[in-house]
């Protein structure tokens, strides 16, 4: 399963990496989206190499998962992982929402506090989120869809600066009832 990428590193701070797998449904007569893409993300990173089906960036990985002729689209199951920032999986989904008509988005986290205390479904700016959890392991799954027109609506940032006012929130109604009593 798509959590079992995810690392989390302890050393002098705490540093996350995130896995993405983002489901992208392209126009029938885009047969090149991959090469298209492939120059997209280097606006975003600097492509370092490519190791068997890896196409490797400074500040993330890309694999082509799988790919399928459907009716109305090119399917495509595409794979990020070594994700060391929030704002990058934005900067992702938005790219590929440039050429694409729609993508399902995927993003696993590991151990978060924001998500702790979360419900499973958040509407965000008339997006459905859902939130799902993985036992007892800390592991999360925030899943949600995008069309063309919700390019650079940004909504992993949002999600998380609302859901840490929340719980800042939260935590602060906590701590004025300790005091009252």
């Amino acid at each position: 399963m798509e959590y079992f990428a995810i690392i989390q590193m302890n050393s002098t701070g705490k540093h996350e990496e995130y896995f993405l797998r983002l489901e992208a449904y392209f126009p029938k007569d885009l047969k090149n989206y991959w090469s298209i893409l492939l120059e997209r993300f280097k606006e975003l990173s600097e492509h370092v190499s490519k190791n068997f089906k890896t196409e490797v960036y400074k500040d993330f990985n890309m694999v082509l998962f799988h790919e399928e002729e459907l009716e109305n689209f090119l399917h495509a199951s595409v794979h990020f992982s070594k994700i060391r920032e929030l704002s990058l999986v934005d900067s992702i989904v938005d790219k590929v929402l440039e050429i694409s008509e729609f993508i399902e988005v995927y993003l696993s986290v590991k151990d978060n506090a924001v998500l702790k205390n979360t419900g499973e479904n958040i509407y965000l700016n008339g997006i459905n989120v859902r939130i799902l959890r993985y036992g007892d392991k800390g592991f999360y799954t925030i899943s949600y869809r995008l069309f063309k027109q919700n390019k650079g609506v940004r909504l992993i940032q949002r999600l998380f600066s609302k859901l840490s006012k929340r719980s800042m929130s939260e935590g602060f109604r906590c701590l004025f009832r300790l005091r009252k009593t």
